[in-house]
């Protein structure tokens, strides 16, 4: 006989006890549709082995209790981010939050505002270019003075704090120049510490010594060039003065430097 099997001891009839009980006696057939509550359940009786599959949903999860131990590496994808707008990205803010910067417009550029705040789409810095003409003069590091010209010309390209000049300056006179000469007049002033050497395109009637070369450079935190005769496969030079010059010299040169920022 299955079911309760009583052990009456006396009790009036009707009346079952936990000692009138037998073992595993009471199986599911004994038990009423909606009888067992969570008041029934002992403390952890209820473990992975009783819990269908799918049957724990979000409603069942305390707010707040999935935390990263909960989440396994890579499984948070794209498709279970929150959405946002095209062409954001995703960075950090001060405190170390994400946050989403953008997006920006056609022809920005993302750029770092520095520790403390997060990038910022911002236009970006154009490189401009400059061109332009000058007059070129010879000129003397003591004076000069009564020079007259069969050309004076200067053209110069200048792009960002680059510039390049090409340079044709032709006496007629050489008039007064005292002390070292150099070609005066550059555009731009070149940047400190820049001593920048002077390319020669043609030189015309110099007086040089005997197996010397001309030489020109840049002189720094100046807008001019100064030039030397120097004998080949020797160090040693010697800076022009008038007495190298004559009434009909000339030069065509180039010359490349930056300017200040």
């Amino acid at each position: 006989m299955s079911g309760i099997v009583s052990k009456n001891g006396g009790r009036s009839s009707g009346i079952v006890g936990a000692g009138d009980v037998g073992a595993d006696a009471v199986d599911g057939s004994n038990i009423a549709d909606d009888a067992i509550d969570s008041e029934h359940y002992a403390d952890g009786s209820i473990d992975n082995a009783h819990i269908a599959d799918d049957a724990i949903d979000s409603e069942h999860y305390a707010a707040g209790s999935i935390d990263t131990a909960h989440i396994a590496d890579n499984q948070i994808t794209l498709a279970k981010m929150a959405g946002g707008t095209d062409g954001q990205i995703i960075t950090y803010d001060a405190s170390g939050d994400p946050v989403a910067v953008g997006p920006g417009t056609d022809g920005q550029v993302l750029t770092s505002t520095g520790a403390g705040s997060p990038p910022a789409f911002e236009t970006a810095a154009g490189v401009s270019e400059t061109q332009g003409t000058f007059t070129s003069s010879w000129g003397g590091s003591g004076g000069q003075s009564g020079q007259s010209y069969a050309h004076q010309y200067g053209q110069y390209n200048k792009i960002g704090n680059f510039v390049h000049c090409t340079i044709f300056c032709n006496l007629t006179d050489k008039g007064t120049l005292t002390g070292q000469v150099s070609i005066d007049g550059l555009p731009y002033t070149n940047r400190g510490n820049n001593y920048n050497p002077v390319s020669f395109c043609q030189d015309v009637y110099f007086s040089l010594t005997s197996g010397h070369v001309l030489r020109g450079y840049m002189l720094s935190n100046a807008t001019e060039i100064q030039f030397m005769e120097q004998e080949h496969n020797n160090d040693a030079y010697t800076f022009l003065t008038t007495s190298h010059m004559n009434d009909n010299t000339g030069l065509q040169i180039m010359c490349a430097y930056h300017i200040a920022d």
